[in-house]
């Protein structure tokens, strides 16, 4: 059952009245998760569903302790939604948009692309099937309260550089850093992908603390 989790004092600052939505894409976005809260009980239905498929669905990946309740940072999560294909009664994918300094917010948190709807094309990561719509809407939502929003990966910054090539008119106001960050912790060396000042970038270098 999805209950409720303590959310840090500045999450819950940011206060969100947020519904579920349907996109251009055709498919309808569903917040499970509000200011590391479940937002609504008209919700919990989708959630219940949502997070035991992801866990399932994700069971083999490599970074499948990421997808499971403790490993989804749940309580971390201004907004963590599903895309819901309601035609066939099903999740599409998941992401979330992540507190991570006071300035500072990360999109494409614990991601999914459920299998049903993955392809073998190539261009399938530059497309993608909700065409980033969610994470675009989740930034809509949160930018009055963070000034810097950013995409992380662990493997460095080549794929950030192809999708600011392939994909101009999403991503033609972000920037590419040059070199990866010891994001947060201590070895968690990851590429970035950013729009904001890059003095915010201070807030998300491990400090050695």
């Amino acid at each position: 059952m999805v209950g409720k989790w303590v959310a840090p004092l500045d999450l819950l600052e940011t206060i969100m009245n947020i519904s579920k939505f349907k996109l251009p894409c055709g498919y309808t976005v569903v917040p499970i998760i509000v200011n590391g809260q479940t937002p609504d009980k008209n919700v919990n239905d989708i959630a219940m569903r949502t997070l035991p498929l992801l866990e399932a669905d994700s069971a083999n990946d490599k970074l499948a302790n990421n997808y499971t309740l403790k490993g989804l940072k749940l309580p971390d999560m201004l907004i963590y939604s599903v895309l819901w294909d309601y035609e066939m009664d099903r999740p599409v994918l998941c992401t979330g948009a992540q507190h991570t300094s006071e300035n500072t917010c990360r999109l494409f948190s614990r991601f999914w692309l459920f299998s049903d709807y993955r392809t073998t094309q190539t261009n399938q990561k530059f497309d993608q099937i909700d065409d980033f719509q969610i994470d675009l809407w989740h930034m809509q939502q949160l930018k009055d309260r963070y000034s810097f929003f950013f995409w992380s990966r662990e493997k460095g910054n080549r794929f950030f550089q192809r999708i600011k090539q392939k994909r101009p008119d999403v991503f033609a106001n972000w920037h590419v850093h040059s070199e990866n960050i010891e994001l947060i912790w201590k070895n968690n060396w990851q590429g970035i992908l950013y729009t904001g000042d890059a003095e915010y970038l201070n807030e998300l270098t491990f400090n050695g603390n």
